[in-house]
């Protein structure tokens, strides 16, 4: 397991603020969790004009390989990945070179979102349950994608999955949404941020 990865994410979403922007936020987050395209395309528009200035260079661009990271249970064939299907839009933005979809999950996770604070999968049961699938291409600049980041136990897991078969690659991580669990409200949306995800023993902390 790696010890850290860096990350950037774009938008923040409050999971309980009674608030218009924290129930903004949380409709936002549902619309992305639901596969509605319409809510997809109004972020990336506003990624991608955002872009310029947020500092999430350090993860996303025109030469950076995208690996979406694998649902909590094994995909079926033809069900939603939402970490997929973001990860094809930002190539599309020409936020991405190109998709590598090569992680795939084994063996079912709780889902974190469900569970209480000391209760969620941690780093290594993420671990644990993601091979990777195939011989990925050797690549200058990799970014493992998801679609929310709570604490970062599963990008620090996929990350560290793609280091083991891609040894000396600048392994990243980007998340389109990030949960502001500890805070009950938020004053805006449209927060970038890039920071880290490290691993204290058996869970992720993220910061910010």
């Amino acid at each position: 397991l790696l010890s850290e990865v860096r990350f950037g994410a774009f938008l923040v979403y409050s999971p309980r603020g009674i608030s218009e922007v924290s129930q903004r936020s949380r409709s936002l987050s549902y619309g992305i969790k639901q596969g509605r395209q319409e809510t997809l395309k109004a972020i990336i528009d506003r990624l991608v004009r955002e872009f310029p200035g947020s500092g999430l260079d350090e993860v996303l661009g025109p030469d950076v390989v995208l690996v979406p990271t694998p649902r909590s249970a094994p995909l079926l064939t033809g069900a939603f990945w939402p970490a997929h299907w973001i990860s094809t839009a930002l190539v599309a933005a020409g936020l991405g070179a190109r998709v590598l979809p090569c992680l795939e999950r084994r063996d079912q996770v709780r889902k974190s979102a469900f569970q209480p604070m000391g209760d969620r999968p941690s780093v290594q049961t993420h671990y644990d349950t993601m091979n990777v699938t195939g011989l990925p291409l050797a690549a200058g600049r990799v970014t493992v994608v998801d679609d929310v980041v709570t604490k970062g136990s599963t990008l620090l897991a996929a990350a560290s999955r793609v280091a083991e078969v891609l040894p000396g690659t600048d392994i990243r991580a980007f998340a389109l949404i990030r949960t502001m669990g500890l805070q009950p409200e938020v004053d805006k949306i449209v927060l970038p941020c890039v920071g880290e995800i490290r691993r204290v023993g058996d869970e992720a902390s993220r910061r910010p």
